[in-house]
Parts: C-alpha cells; structure tokens; sequence
C-alpha cells in the first residue's frame, strides 16, 4: 500500500512515501499558488498509486493547512487523515543538524517523520 505524507507550506510542500514499514522522503515541491500545488499532488498521487494521504496540519495555526487540505480531499480521489504535526519541523532541524547535513530539505524530513509515526503507530 502507497502512502504519501504532507507536509503543507503555502510555497513549499514536504512529501514523503512509504510502501510498507519505510517512509522516504521525497523532493519539496516548490509552488506558486495552491492551484498548481493541487495540480502537482495529483500528479504525485497517480504516478506512485498512493492510496491514503496523511495529511500534517500544524496546531494551533491550522487553518491554512486544512482550508488546502480540504480542497485536496474534494480535488482527488484518495482518502485524506490529517493527523497533528506539531514539532516535526523542529525535529528534522535538530536531527539534520545532530547529523551535520546540510542539503536536505526540511520539510521533506518532517513529512518522512509525520509518515513514520503514522505507521508506527498502525503497525503497533
């Protein structure tokens, strides 16, 4: 089964995919406008097969993110669980940096860690 974790930003979406027990991030999408954000999920979404979206939405300052997540519900035909993903940004800057890596985008790293409590917490 083809998950796909979201990690919403009005210009950049961090993504991660798992096919089983492994989340691996995948590249930041870079948009313009929520339009072409929905558009390029979509795409996302048909090319790997994804069959459940997890959706982040950070507490308290959700609104934005589950305005979009909303519309992404009613634009593509896979089902949305949004689920809290308070400090998962704040974790992928302190694991990157306890690493020393530099050139990975964060909020790829957050939607990966959103991704693997998910099925942590499914598996367990």
């Amino acid at each position: 089964m083809s998950i796909l974790a979201i990690d919403y930003g009005r210009s950049k979406i961090g993504l991660a995919i798992s096919s089983g027990l492994l989340a691996r991030p995948l590249p930041v999408l870079k948009v313009k406008n929520p339009n072409q954000a929905l558009s390029l999920l979509t795409s996302i979404c048909e090319k790997n097969k994804v069959e459940i979206i997890i959706f982040g939405v950070p507490y308290p300052d959700n609104i934005e993110a589950e305005v979009f997540g909303q519309r992404l519900s009613k634009t593509i035909n896979v089902p949305i669980e949004f689920i809290d993903e308070t400090m998962t940004s704040q974790i992928a800057v302190a694991n990157l940096a306890k690493l020393k890596i530099k050139k990975v985008p964060e909020d790829s790293v957050a939607a990966s860690i959103l991704l693997t409590e998910y099925l942590q917490n499914k598996e367990g």
